[in-house]
Formats: C-alpha cells, sequence, structure tokens
C-alpha cells in the first residue's frame, strides 16, 4: 500500500502519518485486511523531524508485522540493521525520472549512470529504482536487454517493476522476469568490470548461477571466463539484444563447461542476463 508520509500542499485527503494516532490506527487496519507491506513516500530531507518520522514508521510498521519501503528519501545508513522490517530505500536516480533529463532530474546518460549504481548507490544497500520499462521510460539510449538485465543488477529484496503487464506477458525475456530472485546467496564482480563503462556480475541463488552485464556507451564485445561455475556441464540460457534492433530481445541457449571462455557482443547502451544450471 502506498502512502504519503506527509500532509501535501493541496492536498486535503491525505494528511500524512505525523500524527501518532493516525499512523497507528493505519497500520492496524493495514494489518486487519490482509496488508503485508506499505510504500512511504515524500520524504525529501533528512533532518531531525524526518529522520525520527522515518523511525516512528518502521517501529509502529513493526509492531503490525508490516515491511516498508521508503521513496523519495535519504540514502541507507545502516537502518535496517536496527529495523529488518525496512525492505529499501530509493535514494536514486531511477526510471520515474526519464524525461526529465533537461529539466527537473538532470543527470549522466543512461548507460554511464547504470554502469556506476552498482559500484556506489548499492553498496549501502538496495535502492528502489522502479526498473524495468519497455515503453516511454525505456531511455532510447539503452536496450531492452539492458533493461532485462537491470532487473539482476540493481536488486532490491522488493523489486518493483515500472513495465507494462501486457509487455512482461509477451516479453521474450518473460521467463527472466518471472524467475528473478530478490535476495542473493552469492555475488562475484567480474574482473572486466570498469565503473561508468560496463558493469558485470555471477550471481547465484542456489544451485542456479545468473551472469548480468550493463554496458556503456560504448559498443564492443563483452568476453569472460565462467570460472567462478564449480566443475561440471551447464545449460546457459541468454536474453540479449537482437543484431539492428535495440528494441527486441533474442533468447539464446548452448551448452558450456566451468571454465570455458565466452564471448558476446554489445551495443552502446546494450546488456544481456544468462541464466545458467547445471546439467
Amino acid at each position: 500500500v502506498w502512502r504519503s508520509s506527509s500532509p501535501r500542499s493541496g492536498n486535503k485527503t491525505d494528511i500524512g502519518l505525523v500524527d501518532p494516532k493516525e499512523r497507528a490506527d493505519f497500520m492496524r487496519k493495514c494489518s486487519e485486511i490482509g496488508v503485508k507491506g506499505l510504500k512511504i513516500d515524500f520524504f525529501h530531507t533528512e533532518n531531525l523531524f524526518t529522520v525520527n518520522l522515518m523511525e516512528n514508521i518502521l517501529k509502529d510498521a513493526a509492531k503490525e508485522k508490516l515491511m516498508v519501503i521508503f521513496h523519495g528519501v535519504n540514502k541507507p545508513t545502516g537502518d535496517s540493521y536496527t529495523y529488518p522490517n525496512l525492505l529499501a530505500k530509493e535514494a536514486v536516480r531511477g526510471l520515474e525520472t526519464v524525461g526529465g533529463e533537461n529539466s527537473w532530474a538532470p543527470g549522466p546518460p543512461w548507460p554511464y549512470h547504470n554502469t556506476v549504481l552498482p559500484f556506489t548507490r548499492w553498496l549501502v544497500g538496495p535502492a528502489d529504482y522502479t526498473s524495468l520499462n519497455f515503453r516511454a521510460f525505456c531511455p532510447p539510449s539503452i536496450t531492452f536487454a539492458h533493461q532485462l538485465s537491470s532487473i539482476y543488477m540493481l536488486t532490491s529484496p522488493m523489486l518493483i517493476f515500472a513495465a507494462d503487464m501486457e509487455d512482461m506477458l509477451s516479453s521474450p525475456g518473460r521467463s527472466f522476469i518471472e524467475s528473478v530472485p530478490v535476495v542473493w546467496d552469492e555475488t562475484i564482480v567480474l574482473p572486466e568490470s570498469e565503473i561508468g563503462k560496463l558493469a558485470a556480475l555471477a550471481r547465484r541463488k542456489g544451485d542456479v548461477w545468473y551472469l548480468t552485464v550493463l554496458n556503456g556507451e560504448e559498443a564492443g564485445v563483452f568476453e569472460t571466463n565462467l570460472d567462478f561455475l564449480p566443475k561440471g556441464k551447464y545449460k546457459m540460457e541468454i536474453a540479449t539484444d537482437t543484431p539492428g534492433n535495440r528494441k527486441l530481445i533474442e533468447i539464446k541457449e548452448s551448452k558450456i563447461c566451468s571454465g570455458q571462455k565466452m564471448k558476446e557482443q554489445l551495443m552502446s547502451g546494450g546488456g544481456f542476463v544468462a541464466r545458467i544450471s547445471a546439467i
């Protein structure tokens, strides 16, 4: 359930959660009707009043066994260690700012931005990037396969997708959307990574490995050694860019062995995600 943290100017119906009784009554009602989590928005500052308000929201939510995401808020500062019901804080220039590059949301080119974030913002905790879009909120500088891979790169215990349901259901990469883990057992930064140019991670969930790659502004070839895999034979499914079409995801399958080298073409702003399962 989404709600604003404080009264909003010109909005007479949303009085926010500043008042302790209003906050407690709201959360009790959410719990009674089966709500499991809250997305609280519009903090926009980290002064003492706001930090105290966030803590009070987390405390009251914990009493009702409600999980919380904070949006429109400062970066994590270890809050989730004290309040484990806090899943993520936005604190990132995510897809909702597409279209505001020359006005209210200035920033670097998206291929550069997305290859910096895993090694900067994500070091302090998960974010609410609202990833994955195949329409207006997909910047033309990044490809559809880059978008798909971003949900494996820019992770959160509560991943909120910005894509239209129809687009996800009809996407060639649908199985990758349906099966993306939200918590991981192991993450390895591949040596080919270079902040601002290429982000490449190998991630493991159970016995399945995933390779997620986001490319920066320069097209090129990605080559890596699959030595992060335990010894054995594997099936690899790759969701990657279709040559000559930035808006079409191609699915390829192959059999590989641990320690084998792989090579994949990367468009400017392109990327891919691979799922690797033991045979």
